[in-house]
């Protein structure tokens, strides 16, 4: 099979020749430093490393993705002309959302809130990022064709910007906001909405642009924890998830494209409502969060959704050995990969932590493996 013929069977539930590999994008990717490793690993001397999101590499070299025999090809986004990153003396900036951020231990990480005391009247005064900025779809054309004509793999769209509940956490604070949400409702509700306004524009037209071409659409939120979800399904369901469809729905429109969503931790009580909601693919399937076992969620929801990722980055990749690596990832194969609806990919972006080594042997056991 070519990849995306491989990918296109995996996500419709099919089984293909070998359990297809993802690596890139916002979530499975590498930090800035495991990518530093990886190119002297392969002697790679004249790759660009600039282009990274939050610290982490977006656009991994050709040259990485094809000796992992990566079956995805990405398009994203670019930075909109009228936003520039300009740190202060403390190497302090602001973001497109006016969230104020600095760098810890290669992180972006969050310093000020700009919500945090506002009022559902602050709202419409408060400059929200223009999603019509040409600039965001430049090149996005030239790209999704070159991918989509020219070469043999499947095309995932990467998402723009975090998810609903992230952003709404990062603009007012994670503890206000979750407050709103079980006490302030018309707050949260007002919030989410001019959020989502947002989000639904520039989805529209990224996807006017590579809806016609893209196997995958990414979206992201983070509802779990390590040991357990961040809010009830309850939540979700009355308060999250009509603006998830929104989202979701639009995609649907305007491609054929599967519904892959990103949220780390323990989300089990949450799958049965991400899959009402119109997700297709979930990502990243942790398996060292509370009851995320590859066993039990094969078993439970292998019917209804496409599993992407577990492959764990907390343990097994970083501290494992390549032997060990190798046998855990025919372990994955074996358990999420049975009849399709299995991509692989490591469970999250690769840290700095892991040798090179071990990244090459899950890989390379993933390829010289037929299922």
């Amino acid at each position: 099979m070519k990849s995306r013929e491989r990918i296109l069977a995996a996500i419709n539930h099919q089984q293909p020749d070998r359990v297809p590999l993802d690596l890139g994008g916002n979530v499975s990717t590498f930090t800035a430093e495991a990518y530093r490793k990886m190119l002297d690993f392969l002697s790679i001397k004249d790759a660009a490393t600039a282009a990274t999101d939050f610290f982490t590499v977006i656009d991994i070299d050709e040259r990485v993705l094809e000796r992992f025999h990566i079956d995805v090809r990405r398009v994203w986004l670019n930075p909109p002309d009228d936003y520039r990153q300009e740190p202060d003396s403390h190497g302090m900036w602001h973001d497109e959302w006016g969230i104020k951020r600095t760098v810890s231990a290669g992180y972006s990480e969050i310093v000020e809130n700009p919500l945090r005391n506002a009022s559902v009247a602050d709202l419409d005064r408060f400059p929200f990022p223009n999603p019509d900025d040409p600039g965001r779809f430049r090149g996005l054309k030239e790209r999704v064709e070159y991918l989509y004509n020219e070469t043999e793999y499947a095309i995932s769209a990467a998402y723009p910007f975090g998810g609903i509940l992230e952003l709404a956490c990062w603009l007012r604070g994670m503890d206000a906001f979750m407050m709103d949400m079980a006490a302030r409702s018309n707050f949260a509700f007002a919030l989410l909405d001019k959020i989502t306004g947002v989000m639904l524009r520039l989805y529209s037209q990224f996807l006017d642009i590579a809806g016609p071409y893209a196997q995958i659409f990414e979206t992201a939120d983070d509802y779990g924890m390590q040991t357990g979800p961040l809010i009830s399904p309850a939540m979700y369901g009355n308060i999250l998830a009509p603006y998830q469809r929104m989202i979701i729905e639009i995609i649907h429109a305007k491609s054929d494209a599967k519904i892959f969503h990103h949220s780390c931790g323990s989300i089990i009580p949450l799958v049965p409502k991400l899959i009402s909601t119109g997700v297709d693919i979930l990502n990243p399937i942790q398996p060292l969060a509370k009851n995320m076992e590859p066993e039990y969620l094969k078993e439970k929801f292998g019917e209804q959704i496409v599993f992407h990722g577990g492959i764990c980055v907390q343990e097994l990749l970083p501290n494992g050995s390549p032997e060990e690596v190798r046998a855990e990832t025919l372990r994955r194969i074996e358990i999420l990969g049975s009849g399709g609806g299995y991509i692989l990919a490591p469970a999250h972006n690769i840290q700095s932590d892991v040798p090179p080594e071990n990244v090459a042997a899950m890989f390379d056991a993933a390829t010289e493996t037929t299922i």
